[in-house]
């Protein structure tokens, strides 16, 4: 025989399930005696089992956000409801022009991303997430470049978000810690975050907005990652009591984007996301950098640094990406 789990044994999402399926059951049983048949038994383990998984429900338990999936998002009311979408011909080709020209005086100008990109596609293999950041790491610096004078960006790795609430009323947590959090603040208070890159000292102090990025290794299917993503975004706009946030998900060379949105009532979330884009193009064995699609990506990190707050109708000026048609199939 295999091994019995116990009620410890379950995370609290599974636990909530189960005691849901569980308590479903015992309602269905009919209401007569049970010793006529000799469910006296049953029902009073079926009893037991429901009143230890109620005090296991209880207490506070905290959930990783890697752990997630989409239907545990769904457990949670998170859910997606469209897509963002690329602006498309002229509009799209002027704001092109326009990151261009920004910081092209820069060490990390437009031309010399391009340049960065193809020496490291040259010198470092894609084997690994470690390879992947080294690609993610030179797009900041890019956005670092198009910040306005009067403000400085502080790109925060690996920032811890401590078990965070998810809904007004229950006890489930989620807790881990994001890759990068890019952040545009005023030059004055960038030193007070560099000196305390802390979640409580962002929400303290944080202006226009921000970007949490959940980075993955050059192999790895993003699509496999979203839940993970939509979770870091969505503990992390709890921990700042923010209603909008903006985040990616990306290889280093593939890159999504999102916007989560929390539901009026605080319990759970929609949100948009973008198509997978790529910026390699491929003949044969080898793998060339297309423009302007850096651009593009380096754009939208710029904009929403700045604006990662703002509703989607406020922020769809000024921005390459804008909200799509609806999303029918919840299981996408």
């Amino acid at each position: 025989m295999g091994k019995r789990r116990i009620v410890s044994g379950f995370d609290p999402l599974e636990l909530q399930d189960a005691y849901g399926a569980l308590d479903k059951l015992y309602q269905t049983f009919p209401y007569e005696d049970a010793k006529e048949d000799g469910r006296e038994d049953l029902e009073g383990g079926i009893q037991t089992l429901l009143g230890m998984m109620r005090e296991r429900l209880e207490s506070s338990q905290s959930l990783p956000f890697s752990s997630l999936t989409m239907e545990r998002l769904r457990n949670l009311n998170i859910s997606r409801v469209g897509s963002l979408e690329l602006k498309t011909g002229t509009t799209l080709d002027e704001q092109v022009k326009k990151v261009q020209a920004v910081g092209k005086d820069d060490i990390w100008s437009s031309d010399n991303l391009y340049r960065h990109l193809e020496r490291l596609q040259m010198i470092i293999p894609k084997s690994n997430e470690a390879a992947a950041r080294a690609w993610i790491d030179a797009f900041f610096f890019r956005v670092s470049a198009t910040i306005p004078p009067e403000e400085s960006m502080v790109l925060i790795k690996e920032l811890p978000i401590k078990p965070t609430a998810v809904k007004p009323s229950g006890s489930t947590k989620l807790h881990g810690n994001i890759d990068y959090t890019a952040a545009v603040v005023p030059k004055k208070t960038a030193g007070a975050i560099r000196s305390d890159p802390s979640i409580d000292h962002l929400r303290a102090i944080m202006s226009s907005g921000l970007v949490v990025t959940e980075a993955k290794s050059f192999s790895t299917s993003l699509r496999d990652h979203i839940p993970q993503a939509v979770a870091e975004m969505y503990g992390c706009a709890k921990a700042l009591k923010k209603d909008v946030i903006r985040g990616a998900l990306t290889s280093g060379d593939k890159w999504m984007f999102f916007v989560l949105v929390i539901n009026d009532n605080g319990d759970g979330a929609k949100y948009w996301q973008s198509v997978e884009l790529s910026f390699l193009s491929r003949l044969g064995t080898r793998a060339t950098i297309e423009a302007p699609w850096p651009d593009i990506v380096a754009g939208i990190l710029a904009h929403w640094t700045r604006n990662g707050f703002q509703t989607l109708r406020m922020v769809t000026i000024g921005s390459m990406l804008t909200p799509g048609v609806v999303v029918v199939n919840k299981s996408q």
